[in-house]
C-alpha cells in the first residue's frame, strides 16, 4: 500500500513486548524481509521478522541512551546502532540479538553508515560514524570556528582509523545589511547529522553555523553538505565537492519563484551515484541534486527545482511536515519520507518529483495537539501561519 499510497490495506501498528517510545530509526536487512527499530525513548532495539506477511517483533534489547541511527554489514550479520547521547557504536549480532561489542570514543554520534565493496565479506568494510557536534578549534562564537569530524573504524576489530575532518567554508553570503564590498560570512560544521556513502565518497548533511554579529537567521545559519573521500581520508572541496546549498538555490532558482533556501538540512539518499536528494526539516523540503560532471551541482528537475512537502495530497490525511529521514526505494521511482510532527509516512513519486501521498501512522490525540504544535513551531523556517495555521 506504501508503493501506491493507499493506507486502506494498512495492518494494524506493530508494539513490541514492553514499551516502544520514540521510534527513531530503521533499517531492512538484505532478506527483504526483516527490520530492525531503534526506540529513543526506551533506549531499546527490536526486531522484526516476515515484514512482508505476518509480522513478529523481538524482546527489546537494550542499548545506550538515545539510539538514533542504525545501519546493517552487506551480509546483515552485524546492527551498528549510534547512541547519541551515550556517546557510542553499538555492535549487534542480528542473528541473536545480542550485543557482541561496542565503539567507545564517539562522544555524540547520531548516525552511523557503512561501506560495501559488494563481495559479500563484511570484515573488509569500514564503518563510518560522524560526531554530530562540529569540535572548537578557535575562539567560541566566532565564525569559523570549529571543524566537522568523521571517524571511521574497521569492521573486522573495530580498530580506528584516519577519520576524515571538514573545514569551515565560505558560505557567499555577506552580513545582513552590510554594505558593498564588506567580506562574506564564513560558515563552520556544527550539526552532522549523517552519513551517505556513495563509492568512495560520503555525503553529510550539516547545518552550519556562523554564530558572529549581527543576528540574523540568513547568516548566522547554513545548510552545508559536506563531502569526503574515503579513499584518501580528506575533505572533497572538488567541482562535486562540499557546496553550500543556499548559494546554489539563490544562483539557480531564480527570483521571483518561490524558494527555500533549505534550512535544517537533516538526511540524504541517492539514486545510483549521481542524484542526491538531501531533506530539509525547518523547510519541508525535499531538494533533488544532480552532480553534473562536467557543470558541478545542478538543482531540480524538469518538473520543478524543489520538492514541496508542507502541502496535502488528494486522498491523504495531511501534508508532510517537520520531516526527519528519506530514503528511495530499491525498485520502482519512489522515495519515502518520515513526517515527524504530523506522524505520517510522505510518499514521492520520482518520475513526478512531486508528493503523491501521505499515509497516516499514528494519531495525534487531543491532548498532544499543543506538544505537536510546539515542535513544529520550533523547528520551522516557514513561519507559523504556513497551511492554515501550522
Amino acid at each position: 500500500q506504501l508503493a501506491t499510497g493507499d493506507a486502506s490495506a494498512a495492518p494494524p501498528p506493530l508494539v513490541a513486548p514492553g514499551r516502544a517510545g520514540r521510534p527513531s530509526a530503521v533499517v531492512i536487512h538484505p532478506d527483504g524481509k526483516t527490520a530492525f527499530v531503534a526506540n529513543r525513548g526506551d533506549a531499546t532495539v527490536v526486531k522484526i521478522a516476515n515484514i512482508d506477511g505476518a509480522p513478529s517483533v523481538s524482546s527489546p534489547l537494550a542499548v545506550g541512551s538515545e539510539p538514533t541511527g542504525l545501519a546493517l554489514s552487506p551480509t546483515g550479520a552485524t546492527l551498528y546502532v549510534a547512541e547519541w547521547a551515550e556517546g557510542r557504536i553499538a555492535v549487534v549480532a542480528t542473528a541473536t540479538m545480542t550485543e557482541t561489542g561496542a565503539i567507545l570514543a564517539p562522544k555524540n554520534p547520531r548516525g552511523v553508515a557503512v561501506t560495501n565493496d559488494g563481495d559479500a565479506d563484511d570484515a573488509d568494510e569500514l564503518i563510518v560514524v560522524p560526531e554530530f557536534y562540529g569540535e572548537a578549534t578557535g575562539v567560541e562564537a566566532a565564525d569559523g570556528s570549529r571543524t566537522g569530524r568523521v571517524r571511521i573504524y574497521r569492521a573486522s576489530d573495530l580498530a580506528p582509523e584516519t577519520p576524515i575532518t571538514f573545514a569551515p567554508i565560505d558560505s557567499t553570503f555577506a552580513p545582513a545589511g552590510a554594505a558593498a564590498g564588506t567580506p562574506t560570512v564564513i560558515t563552520a560544521p556544527n550539526q552532522l547529522w549523517t552519513a551517505a556513502v556513495v563509492g568512495t565518497k560520503i555525503y553529510v548533511p550539516t547545518i552550519a553555523a556562523a554564530p558572529a554579529a549581527p543576528t540574523n537567521f540568513q547568516t548566522n545559519v547554513h545548510a552545508v553538505l559536506y563531502v569526503g573521500d574515503l579513499a584518501g581520508r580528506a575533505e572533497d572541496r572538488g567541482l562535486n565537492g562540499t557546496m553550500v546549498l543556499p548559494r546554489l538555490v539563490r544562483d539557480q532558482i531564480p527570483d521571483p519563484a518561490a524558494k527555500q533556501f533549505l534550512a535544517d538540512i537533516v538526511d540524504v539518499d541517492f539514486i545510483g551515484t549521481g542524484v542526491a536528494y538531501v531533506l530539509s526539516r525547518g523547510a519541508d523540503t525535499v531538494q533533488r541534486i544532480v552532480l553534473d560532471p562536467t557543470q558541478g551541482p545542478l538543482l531540480g528537475s524538469p518538473q520543478n527545482k524543489q520538492i514541496e512537502l508542507n502541502t496535502t495530497p488528494a486522498s491523504s490525511p495531511g501534508p508532510c511536515q517537520t520531516p526527519t529521514g528519506i530514503v528511495t526505494a530499491h525498485v520502482g521511482a519512489r522515495a519515502f519520507v518520515n513526517c515527524w510532527v504530523t506522524r505520517s509516512l510522505g510518499v514521492i513519486d520520482l518520475s513526478q518529483q512531486t508528493l503523491i501521498a501521505t499515509v497516516g501512522s499514528a494519531t495525534i490525540g487531543a491532548g498532544e495537539r499543543d506538544a505537536q504544535d510546539g515542535r513544529r513551531f520550533f523547528f520551522t523556517g516557514r513561519g507559523r501561519w504556513s497551511n492554515s495555521g501550522w
